[in-house]
C-alpha cells in the first residue's frame, strides 16, 4: 500500500547518519537534519514523567554530577590530608625521643609493657624511670586504677 511505501520512504530517508549528513536542505527543519525512530511501545513509556521538562532533567543531572565531584574530591583532600598528618607525626616520634634518652622509651613502651619486660631488655633500661614514676605515685594509681 501507499502508507507502507511511505513510511519506509521515510525510515530510509531519515533513519541513518549517512543520509542526515547528506541529507537536502528542503528535507531539513530549521538548517537541522531531521532524525526519524520507530515510536516506543506505550508500555515502554513512563507516563508521569512526561510532564517533566527536559531542562530541569538536565539541571538535576549536573547538581548530581557536581554533588559526586565535590564528594570525590573531598574524599581525596581528606586521605591526603591524615596521610601527611602520618608522615609528620611518624617524623616527630623519631626526633621526640633523642633529648629524653631512655625515658622517652619507657614512655612509649608504656607501664605494663615495661612491667612485663616487653620488648626483651625494656624493665632492665627502664628500672630508674620506673622508680621515679613509683615514687611520684604516678604509678600506683594508674595500675590500680
Amino acid at each position: 500500500s501507499n502508507r507502507v511505501r511511505h513510511r519506509d520512504f521515510i525510515h530510509d530517508e531519515f533513519s541513518s547518519l549517512r543520509q542526515r549528513w547528506r541529507q537536502q536542505r528542503r528535507l531539513r527543519f530549521a538548517s537541522r537534519a531531521l532524525r526519524v525512530e520507530d515510536a516506543p511501545t506505550p508500555s515502554d513509556i513512563c507516563w508521569d514523567n512526561l510532564d517533566f521538562p527536559g531542562n530541569r532533567r538536565r539541571i538535576r543531572r549536573c547538581l548530581v554530577l557536581l554533588s559526586c565531584v565535590i564528594l570525590l574530591l573531598t574524599c581525596m583532600l581528606l586521605f591526603s590530608g591524615l596521610k601527611q598528618v602520618s608522615i609528620v607525626a611518624q617524623a616527630y616520634e623519631g626526633t621526640a625521643c633523642q633529648d629524653k634518652g631512655d625515658e622517652c622509651e619507657c614512655e612509649v613502651a608504656g607501664y605494663r609493657n615495661v612491667l612485663n619486660d616487653e620488648p626483651a631488655g625494656v624493665y632492665d633500661r627502664c628500672r630508674p624511670w620506673l622508680a621515679h614514676k613509683i615514687k611520684g605515685g604516678v604509678l600506683a594509681t594508674s595500675v590500680t586504677g
